[in-house]
């Protein structure tokens, strides 16, 4: 099993709030994504959302012990002035958490390897509230206006009802990645960023057709390995990419 874990540098992040009219609009084709800002975690990041107030909700899990061990599961909030303001821990059962999303109240954390399934957790309190089972394959989530969307490695986005988790919709996607797709990301307008192992980030309609494609360096040649951790959230304005360890910042053109 692979485990994550995070500790972030707090360098030089300062995220503007982004408003309704920054949010891009004909982006077919070949599109530009520029880094506006990065930083490092410590260690692999397991899933990252935004807040919608220009800070983040970053989930990592710690190994605790050997391959068979609970690992020590964090969901943590940091605001928009990067302070922690928020940490619920789990010591958890033996499944990879890949995969998180927030949708204003709640935190959906998807759980891989083995035993897939999704939990629901209250953002005020990290009570546990909800929770259903997923299809292996799982490796980024988003939510958006009532729908959970899943993106499954091999180049598929699956729409679920967030209240039963129930199939909605299912798109198969004819990437150049190859099966190699992994984060996932919800714009206001219910399009879809989606980014692959071949440094591509796509941008897909709502149901699952591919709109058109940026080319990020956001990985190097050694890191195109089957189980690297790789998460998209989209704020309003930027795309926030993590890969091997790196939040970016892309402002799509």
């Amino acid at each position: 099993m692979r485990t994550l874990a995070l500790g972030l540098l707090l360098v030089g992040a300062c995220v503007t709030e982004p408003t309704s009219s920054d949010i891009p609009g004909d982006l077919s084709g070949q599109f530009e994504l520029t880094t506006v800002r990065s930083m490092r975690g410590e260690l692999p990041i397991a899933g990252i959302d935004s807040d919608g107030a220009g800070g983040l909700w970053i989930a990592y899990s710690l190994k605790t012990g050997d391959y068979y061990a609970n690992d020590d599961v964090r969901v943590v909030h940091m605001d928009a002035a990067w302070n922690k303001v928020t940490e619920f821990r789990f010591h958890d059962e033996f499944a990879d958490v890949i995969g998180l999303a927030f949708d204003g109240t709640s935190i959906w954390l998807n759980h891989s390897g083995g035993n897939n399934y999704m939990r629901k957790i209250d953002s005020t309190t990290g009570e546990v509230i909800g929770s259903f089972a997923t299809e292996t394959g799982v490796v980024d989530l988003d939510v958006h206006d009532g729908e959970l969307r899943m993106s499954v490695l091999w180049d598929q986005v699956v729409g679920l009802d967030a209240r039963t988790g129930g199939e909605s919709w299912r798109a198969k996607n004819y990437l150049e990645s190859g099966g190699s797709q992994r984060g996932i990301a919800s714009m206001d307008d219910r399009r879809v960023w989606v980014a692959t192992l071949s440094n591509q980030i796509y941008l897909l309609d709502p149901k699952g057709h591919t709109l058109g494609a940026g080319t990020h360096h956001l990985l190097d040649g050694d890191s195109w390995t089957s189980d690297v951790g790789m998460f998209l959230a989209w704020d309003g304005r930027y795309v926030i990419a993590v890969a091997d360890n790196e939040i970016s910042w892309l402002e799509p053109k």
